[in-house]
């Protein structure tokens, strides 16, 4: 097996991390979402903020020229009609959190890179994405004990799938743009 072992201290580390990012207060970026995004962010639930986010993907997956696709449509369906209940604030997610994205230096992390896939949401959309990562190293019910005992807050089983779901209709958006991207010449580079 080839897979590089990543020492327990480590991943509590990420797990740290994640805890620390999430617990940032929303209104710290008040000047951001006053700006970039709809004000009503920094009063929302996790719940209603991905019923707007949602709908704003819709418009943005409807006006991108993807190819048709029944998996994009039916995936943004369920999306929009499957949104957990969930009454707590968005925090600021990565969005592409894990070992390939830090900087280190004496095995203690110095940096977190690659910013462009973050945005406001459920922190269980950072767990979902790091968890297939974690699992490979240590039990993920002690990444999660550690990460609750950090800060972060107790993940939901139901915005954990949904945030699985997400983010592989994410891929499949992206995908599907890249290709169209590259059969109508707008890009060379695969």
């Amino acid at each position: 097996d080839d897979v590089k072992q990543f020492p327990e201290r480590q991943l509590l580390e990420l797990a740290e991390l994640l805890a620390q990012l999430h617990c940032i207060p929303l209104e710290r970026f008040a000047d951001f979402v006053q700006g970039f995004d709809d004000p009503s962010l920094l009063s929302d639930t996790v719940e209603q903020y991905t019923r707007r986010t949602m709908a704003n993907w819709r418009d943005y997956a409807r006006g991108s020229g993807h190819p048709p696709s029944p998996i994009i449509d039916y995936l943004l369906h369920w999306l929009e009609s499957n949104v957990p209940p969930d009454s707590r604030r968005p925090v600021l997610a990565h969005g592409d959190f894990g070992i390939h994205n830090l900087l280190a230096k004496n095995n203690v992390v110095t940096g977190v890179l690659d910013w462009e896939a973050a945005m406001f949401a459920a922190p269980e959309m950072d767990l979902v994405y790091v968890r297939p990562m974690v699992s490979k190293h240590i039990a993920w019910d002690r990444f999660v004990a550690h990460y609750v005992a950090c800060g972060g807050s107790a993940p939901s089983q139901a915005m954990m799938n949904y945030c699985m779901v997400f983010l592989s209709w994410r891929v499949i958006l992206g995908g599907s743009l890249t290709m169209r991207n590259l059969q109508n010449g707008v890009t060379t580079d695969i």
